[in-house]
């Protein structure tokens, strides 16, 4: 027989109960769970390339990860027009400089591996092996986006990498190019993502004003996320470690 849906009323609307299985592990924070993490990643990455399941939701080029967000962002009430134009320029400049980097690999992207999206756990053999969740915002896009959300949240609170951020990136993009090659053209790209995930994310903020209100994004707020993207447009990505 057929499978009956559980709908839930919620603040958006009905939704479907959805039921998981319970994952063991932990997020990752030591080194060599960390290396996991980057090492997963390739491993997913390489494993999707013969992917022929349903189509993606979504395509993670620029106009799903820059120009749909900024334009979330700028319908924001406490966003004023000198600071609309400020944000205009800033998603030119990265647009111009993404758009000047030799072909980007694509792959499918899990687009939120932000290490708080996997649980790192011990296999048969002693190892550690990372687990992915919520893929929510996976689909076809550039590799250097999918390993720029992790650079993203080291740098967070940060204009400057701190010596043991840039180990942990160093050691995570060190694992994956073990694991999986990549060309020189998305590893120099990938720092040049993390400005345009700020944006994403903070364009996904500004769509949920109507739940959580347009304080949400006040204004004060609003202008250091300008100072923290100029800070970050001129990032370089780091060195992987051997």
């Amino acid at each position: 027989g057929g499978e009956t849906a559980i709908r839930l009323a919620a603040a958006e609307g009905p939704r479907t109960l959805a039921l998981f299985e319970h994952l063991v592990g932990e997020p990752p924070q030591e080194l060599v769970d960390i290396q996991a993490t980057g090492r997963g990643l390739a491993r997913l990455h390489r494993l999707a390339e013969d992917y022929r399941g349903p189509a993606s939701l979504y395509r993670l080029d620029l106009r799903h990860l820059l120009r749909r967000p900024l334009a979330w962002l700028l319908e924001s009430p406490n966003v004023d027009a000198a600071m609309a134009s400020e944000f205009g320029a800033i998603a030119d400049r990265l647009e111009a400089r993404i758009d000047g980097f030799s072909k980007l690999s694509g792959v499918h992207c899990h687009g939120d591996c932000h290490g708080g999206n996997n649980f790192v756990v011990t296999d048969a053999q002693g190892q550690r092996v990372a687990w992915f969740f919520d893929f929510d915002d996976a689909g076809p896009g550039f590799v250097a986006y999918d390993l720029a959300v992790f650079l993203w949240s080291q740098h967070l609170g940060k204009s400057e990498l701190d010596a043991p951020a840039r180990e942990k990136y160093a050691r995570y993009l060190g694992a994956y190019v073990r694991e999986r090659e990549l060309p020189q053209a998305d590893l120099a790209a990938i720092a040049a993502f993390v400005p345009v995930r700020h944006l994403w994310f903070m364009g996904e903020h500004a769509t949920r004003r109507h739940e959580w209100g347009s304080q949400s994004l006040p204004p004060a707020w609003l202008r250091k996320q300008l100072d923290v993207l100029r800070g970050w447009e001129s990032l370089v990505t780091p060195e992987p470690a051997p």
